[in-house]
């Protein structure tokens, strides 16, 4: 008798899978798609040009870090060339608005920054890998805290907030 029930057990099981397959599946949707790619038209317009070999020091850009745009269409760039590692502010029509950070020991000053992200609300907040903490700067670019962060600088990961 307790033979009976696997066999009864896997017959059933199999008359349900051949039913199965032999309907389509009511998710399943078959779309035909047409037999030939079509080239896509771009069109690119230039928002900003920055950089330079020869002009103002802040012009002259050479490891550049993150590039982000705030709220109110400007451009931040950070960039570490001869660990200078600032944050230019840049306006819409390629003005320099403002400088952020720097390297030292105070306030809003670096020891190793490598990443930089602008918040919704136009804060940015830079990572300082040696000295384990991030740098909250107010959208108007004042220095409003640190903040200190526990753990390996090796687990640390910072980029774009995805919804």
């Amino acid at each position: 008798m307790t033979s009976r029930i696997p066999y009864s057990f896997v017959g059933a099981s199999c008359a349900s899978l051949a039913l199965a397959a032999a309907s389509p599946a009511p998710a399943q949707q078959i779309i035909d798609l047409p037999a030939e790619d079509r080239t896509l038209e771009l069109e690119f317009e230039e928002l900003y040009r920055l950089g330079t070999l020869s002009g103002e020091e802040w012009e002259q850009f050479g490891d550049v870090q993150s590039v982000a745009f705030n709220a109110a269409g400007n451009l931040l760039v950070f960039d570490q060339h001869d660990l200078a590692q600032k944050i230019y502010v840049v306006d819409p029509e390629g003005r320099l608005v403002r400088e952020m950070g720097g390297p030292g020991e105070g306030p809003g000053e670096f020891g190793n920054a490598v990443a930089m992200a602008v918040m919704p609300d136009g804060r940015v907040v830079v990572a300082d890998h040696d000295r384990q903490r991030y740098h909250l700067f107010a959208a108007n670019g004042e220095f409003e805290r640190m903040v200190r962060k526990p753990g390996s600088p090796s687990a640390w990961r910072m980029g774009p907030v995805r919804a």
